[in-house]
């Protein structure tokens, strides 16, 4: 059973970092179509990070690149600060 179990993991584990390459890759490619338009509400030293695959937006700035691009926030890949108190 330990056996099967490791072959689920790690085939989980695969189809979830196949998916979030899209996902970044897909994301750098919007980046350098878009990049003067964001670089009118962020910063071109993050604009040009994004775009190449050196920094994740957090979800705020996630949100702001959908809003601006006309796009839904799922399509960017971001990361989200959780901070429990």
């Amino acid at each position: 059973h330990l056996q099967t179990m490791k072959f689920f993991i790690d085939t989980v584990c695969e189809l979830f970092y196949s998916s979030a390459m899209k996902k970044t890759t897909k994301f750098q490619k919007l980046v350098r179509e878009n990049r003067k338009l964001l670089k009118q509400h962020f910063k071109a030293s993050t604009v040009s990070m994004w775009e190449h695959g050196n920094r994740t937006p957090e979800y705020e700035a996630a949100l702001m690149v959908a809003y601006i691009l006309n796009m839904s926030v799922e399509d960017i890949p971001y990361y989200r600060v959780i901070i429990n108190r």
